[in-house]
Formats: C-alpha cells, sequence, structure tokens
C-alpha cells in the first residue's frame, strides 16, 4: 500500500487550517492531553454504562422481583434514551457549546448513579437509566467535535485511534468489571462507582476543553428534536420486533417510515439541520456513514451469534466463551490507535477502510462455512483478524467524515458518527434473532447464516468505502462538483 493524502484533507481551505491553527494556539501541549483525557473518560464510563449492567441483569430482577424481560428494559431503556437524542444533542453542542454540553452529559450521569443506587422500586431504577441514556448521548454526540478542536489537524487521525482503542477496551472489560464488583459488593455499586468517576471526568474537562467558538445564531428546533426522538424509538424498536414478526413489528415500521418523512419535509429546508441532511449531501460524508452502519451490523451480528456457536459447537462454559470472545474487541483496541497513525501519516484512509472491510468479510465467510470443521484456535485467530479488520476501519473512516465536514458542523458530524454506529448495532442484533427465527432448534445453521449475514455486511461497508475513493479520484480530476 502506497501512502498517500486524502482529498478531504488536502483541500482543506484557508478558514479550515486558520481554524486548525487557532485551536493550536488556545491548548498548549499538557491542555491537549488533559482535554484528550477527559473525552477518553467520558466516553470509557459510557461504553461501560451500556454494556456492563448485562451481567447485573439476573440479580437484579430476582431482588426486586422481576420478569426477565422486564428487567431487560434497564438496558433498551438506556439504548432507546441514547439512539433518540444523539441528533438534539449535536445540535445543542453547535449552538450552546461543545463543552457545556459534555458537561451536562457528565452532570445527567452522575445524577442518574446517585437515582439508580438509591432506588427502592423498578420504576425509579427504570427512570435513573433512561437519564444515564441522555447523558451519555450528550457525551457521544459532541465527544468528536471535541477532539476535532483540542489537536492540531495532523494529529487528529492518532487522537481518534486512541478514542476507538477506549471505547474498545471499555467494552469489552464493561461486563468483566461489573461481575468483578458483584463479586465484592451488591449490585447498586455498580451505580456508585460511576459518581466519582463522571465527576472526575466534569472537573478535568470543564477547565481545560475548548471554550465556546463562533456559536451560530439559531434557535433550537424543539419540533425537529420531538420528531426526531418519535422516529429513531419507533425505527429501533421495529428492528427489535423484527424478528418476532406479525403486526407489531408491521406497525412500529410504518410509524417510523411515516414520522421519518414528517421529519424530512420539517428539516429538508433547513441551513443547518438538525438531523445532518446538508452533510449528507456530501457524498464522501454519506459514504462514510453508510460504510459506519453496515461495519457496525457485521461487528454486532458476529458477537450476538458467536456465543451460541462456542457454546454449541464447540461446547464452551460461559466464563470460556466471554473469555475467547474479548479477542475480537482487544484485536481491535491493538489495531486502532495504529490506524489512526497511518492516516496521520497521510496513508489513504479509504484504502485502509477497504482492507478493513476485505478482512473481516473473508474471516466471517470462513467462520459461516467452515466453524463444524475448524477448531478452537482457529476460530480464534479468526476473531483476531475480524477485530484487526474492524480496527483498520473505523479511525480512518470516522476521521475521513469529520475532515469531509465544515469545521462549523462538527457537532452534527459526531452525531451521525454515534448514530450510525449505533444503527448498525441494532440491526445486526435483529439479524441473529431473524435467523434464529427461520432456523428454529438449529443454533449451528442459525449461526452461520448469520455470520453469512455479517460477511455480506462487512463486503457492504467496503463497497461504501470504495466508492468514497471514487468520489474522492472525480474530485481530484475536476468531475465532481
Amino acid at each position: 500500500m502506497t501512502p498517500r493524502a486524502d482529498s478531504a484533507t488536502a483541500m482543506q481551505g484557508p478558514a479550515e487550517l486558520q481554524a486548525t491553527a487557532t485551536a493550536e494556539e488556545v491548548l498548549d501541549p499538557l491542555r491537549r492531553r488533559l482535554a484528550t483525557l477527559a473525552v477518553a473518560s467520558a466516553i470509557a464510563l459510557s461504553a461501560v454504562s451500556l454494556t456492563g449492567l448485562s451481567v447485573a441483569l439476573p440479580v437484579m430482577a430476582n431482588e426486586l422481583g422481576l420478569q426477565r424481560a422486564t428487567a431487560v428494559w434497564l438496558v433498551s431503556g438506556f439504548q432507546l434514551a441514547l439512539v433518540a437524542t444523539l441528533f438534539p444533542f449535536a445540535a445543542l453542542g453547535e449552538q450552546w457549546g461543545y463543552r457545556r454540553t459534555f458537561a451536562l452529559g457528565l452532570v445527567l450521569i452522575a445524577v442518574a448513579s446517585v437515582i439508580c443506587s438509591t432506588s427502592e422500586s423498578f420504576a425509579w431504577l427504570l427512570a435513573g437509566r433512561i437519564l444515564q441514556g441522555l447523558g451519555a448521548s450528550a457525551v457521544m454526540a459532541v465527544n468528536p467535535a471535541l477532539l476535532r478542536l483540542s489537536v492540531p489537524a495532523q494529529a487528529l487521525g492518532r487522537v481518534l485511534g486512541s478514542n476507538a482503542m477506549v471505547v474498545a477496551l471499555a467494552t469489552a472489560l464493561g461486563p468483566s468489571l461489573a461481575a468483578l464488583v458483584l463479586s465484592a459488593a451488591h449490585w447498586r455499586w455498580l451505580f456508585a462507582l460511576n459518581l466519582p468517576w463522571a465527576l472526575l471526568a466534569l472537573g478535568i474537562g470543564w477547565f481545560v476543553l475548548p471554550r465556546r467558538i463562533q456559536a451560530p445564531d439559531r434557535r433550537f428546533d424543539h419540533g425537529g428534536a420531538l420528531l426526531n426522538m418519535v422516529t429513531f424509538v419507533l425505527a429501533a424498536a421495529a428492528l427489535d420486533r423484527l424478528a418476532a414478526g406479525g403486526w407489531m413489528a408491521l406497525s412500529l415500521i410504518s410509524g417510523a417510515l411515516v414520522s421519518g418523512w414528517i421529519l424530512y419535509r420539517h428539516q429538508r429546508h433547513r441551513s443547518a439541520p438538525m438531523v445532518p441532511l446538508d452533510l449528507l449531501r456530501n457524498r464522501e460524508v454519506s459514504a462514510s456513514a453508510g460504510a459506519s452502519v453496515f461495519a457496525f451490523a457485521a461487528q454486532m451480528t458476529a458477537l450476538v451469534s458467536l456465543p451460541f456457536l462456542l457454546h454449541d459447537v464447540f461446547h464452551l462454559s460461559l466464563l470460556a466463551t466471554g473469555t475467547t470472545l474479548m479477542a475480537w474487541p482487544l484485536a481491535v483496541a491493538v489495531m486502532a490507535p495504529v490506524a489512526g497513525r497511518c492516516v496521520d501519516r497521510q496513508w489513504s484512509s479509504t484504502k485502509l477502510c477497504m482492507l478493513g472491510g476485505a478482512l473481516q468479510c473473508l474471516a466471517l465467510l470462513a467462520m459461516a462455512g467452515f466453524a463444524h470443521r475448524l477448531g478452537y484456535h482457529a476460530m480464534v485467530a479468526l476473531m483476531v483478524v475480524c477485530g484487526i479488520g474492524f480496527g483498520f476501519f473505523q479511525t480512518p473512516n470516522n476521521r475521513a467524515m469529520l475532515s469531509a465536514t465544515p469545521r462549523e458542523r462538527s457537532g452534527s458530524a459526531g452525531g451521525l458518527q454515534a448514530t450510525a454506529r449505533l444503527t448498525g448495532q441494532t440491526l445486526g442484533a435483529a439479524v441473529v434473532g431473524l435467523s434464529f427465527r427461520l432456523q428454529p432448534g438449529d443454533a449451528a445453521a442459525a449461526c452461520a447464516m448469520a455470520l453469512f449475514a455479517a460477511a455480506v455486511f462487512a463486503a457492504a461497508s467496503a463497497g461504501f468505502s470504495l466508492r468514497r475513493q471514487a468520489v474522492q479520484a472525480s474530485r481530484a480530476s475536476g468531475q465532481f462538483h
């Protein structure tokens, strides 16, 4: 692979370069390190809050006298609050200030942690989890913009790679950390320990993160925020019910389509819409967003189906299954910073993304077709290959999306990144459920079907990256307008 500059980065205009220079003058090296530390701490807290609680659900259900399906709402409520409010919080960050929105998110997480750790009823516990999801949404929506403003452009890939590493490690270690806490203390400590974590990130971030700069003079779109929340809640619920089928799934899909059309009509003529239609008209941004959706769909499809495969085909214990699955996110954590350094050194992000998608696709096809013939160590090796491929993809793709976005719309780009990720993850989980519905009673066949779908998703991700390369080539030759 030959190093080469991305056209989006190479074509930065004077205003972009001046803005970058200003950010470098404001943040000295120590402040930059502290700013990235604050963002990484908040992102890790959000990721652990999302993944860690699943381990405690059986214990909480028994103590509170809940049905298992009811207890799952402590995870689902968090996820719905997260996906439904990313775009509104991103818009709030652009208007109110990224640092203030980041701080608001941490305050919400801190308050929610107190509510959850002291609640005596399921209703209060669920309310606290929804509030915690809102706080995580505010943090996730603005963290790419804060990183972009905190470091010089030539170091952005490295910082995004480190951020991706933190997310991967937090996601992988979340259940293990929760299990460790549960082995020594009551489940309420899972929430109580979030409080000092959130306050520490808030204390550091408030003093070192970039201040409000050039906030646009426009009002917050309350109507658009409400329509956005309705649309994404209905869409997420529809994907969740897709495997079960029936009139409920059809009704939810219809409601999401109608609400989404109304939202589009409401947003389409705005100069800076809450749902970033203006950014999606940029073919590089839309290609990056599409690639992200399918890459995360491939990852989630595999990570949800593989436990069944490891248990039913390889007959591993629950502990061994959990330990084995860590191979994938740990490989991502190792490779993401490497990919970030590559794009900072002018390697082509599109080629790295296509390479990552191709690696995932080939490894997933091998899992789908030969899982019953492969030995345990070969399966672990294929998971590592998938993690390496995803690591090659994630950081370059995120950097390309940010580089193709006007600096004043960095918040919306961050919201788009997070929404693409969550959409892909929800789609992946739904595909696994559908596979088990189509192959009842045969877990091995259902897993093979799901893994084949994951390979198709990975190929689609590589295809979107190829489309982005074509757009860049057209622009470079003067044919793209």
